[in-house]
C-alpha cells in the first residue's frame, strides 16, 4: 500500500521519496529561510521561467506549495494518515521537464504519521497536522521569500485559495466513495476555519470569496476567476490570464471573442 501512495504523491502532489530526474538546482527546504538561500533560489529560477522581473520567481515559488498542500487534505481525508512534511523532511528540486521546468519536494525520511484510532483523538490530530502544515512549513518559507524580494505575504498566500477550490469541486465531482467525500467537505471547511494567527495573518487566507465569469468558449458556463494574479503577464511573450484578477469584463469579453472566432475557423 506505501508503495502505491508514494507513486500517487509523486505523479499528483509532486512529492517524492527518490531524487527526481534532470535536476537543475537543490536545496534543503530548511536551509531556504536563510535570506542568501532564498536569494539565490529565486536569482536561479526567475530566468528558467523567462521572468522579466523577479516578483515572477517569488510568486511562482509560492506556488509550489499548492500541490502539497493538497496532498496533504487527500491523504488525510482517504487514508487518515500525513506525509511528514516538516521542512526540515524536506529537500527541494528545480528540474527540466520537456523543455519546462518542475518542482519537487522530496520526503528525506519517507514516513507516513497515522492518526489516532479513536474518533475524537482522530479529529484533533487532523486538525493539528492542517494547522502544523501552514504555520511551520509554507508560513516560514513565505516569509523568507518576503524578505528576500518584493512580492508581499498576501500576494503570496493569495496563490493557493484557488487551487484549493478547484480540487474540491474535482474530488466532489469524482468516482471517489461518499466516505471520502464527506472528509473532503469536513476538512475543505476546517481549512477555512484556521485561526487566522497560524498564517501570520489578521484573516485566514483560505477564507475567501470568488468572482465568476463566462467560460472562454461557452457561453453557457461560468469560470473562476483566481483569487490572485500569478504574474504570467511578466513572463517573456505572457499576458493576463482569460481568469485574471487584473483584467477587466470588457477585456475578457473581447477575449471571449477572439477565442470563439479562432474555434469556429477550425472547425
Amino acid at each position: 500500500m506505501a508503495e502505491d501512495i508514494y507513486r500517487l504523491l509523486k505523479e499528483r502532489f509532486n512529492l517524492c521519496v527518490v531524487e527526481p530526474d534532470e535536476v537543475v538546482y537543490t536545496s534543503a527546504a530548511a536551509a531556504l529561510l536563510e535570506q542568501p538561500v532564498m536569494e539565490e533560489l529565486l536569482a536561479v529560477y526567475q530566468p528558467l521561467v523567462m521572468g522579466k522581473e523577479q516578483i515572477v520567481a517569488e510568486v511562482y515559488a509560492a506556488s509550489w506549495f499548492r500541490r502539497p498542500m493538497l496532498a496533504l487534505i487527500y491523504m488525510l481525508a482517504k487514508y487518515r494518515m500525513a506525509p511528514n512534511m516538516s521542512l526540515d523532511n524536506l529537500t527541494l528540486y528545480v528540474c527540466k521537464a520537456d523543455g519546462y521546468y518542475n518542482v519537487y519536494f522530496r520526503l528525506n525520511k519517507a514516513e507516513l504519521l497515522q492518526s489516532p484510532s479513536t474518533e475524537e483523538s482522530a479529529g484533533e490530530w487532523v486538525r493539528a497536522q492542517l494547522e502544523t502544515f501552514f504555520h511551520e512549513t509554507i508560513a516560514p518559507f513565505f516569509h523568507s521569500i518576503e524578505r528576500a524580494g518584493s512580492a508581499k505575504a498576501s500576494l503570496l498566500w493569495g496563490q493557493l485559495p484557488t487551487s484549493l477550490e478547484y480540487e474540491y469541486g474535482v474530488i466532489m465531482a469524482s468516482s471517489e466513495s461518499e466516505a471520502v467525500k464527506e472528509s473532503i467537505d469536513s476538512l475543505y471547511k476546517t481549512a477555512k476555519a484556521l485561526d487566522p494567527a497560524i498564517f501570520h495573518r489578521k484573516r485566514n487566507p483560505l477564507d475567501v470569496k470568488f468572482q465568476y465569469t463566462e467560460a472562454i468558449d461557452d457561453p453557457e458556463k461560468q469560470m473562476r476567476i483566481k483569487y490572485a494574479c500569478c504574474h504570467y503577464y511578466k513572463v517573456e511573450g505572457g499576458r493576463y490570464c482569460y481568469t485574471c484578477p487584473r483584467s477587466s469584463e470588457t477585456e475578457r469579453v473581447q477575449r471571449r471573442m477572439e477565442h470563439r472566432a479562432k474555434l469556429n475557423r477550425t472547425i
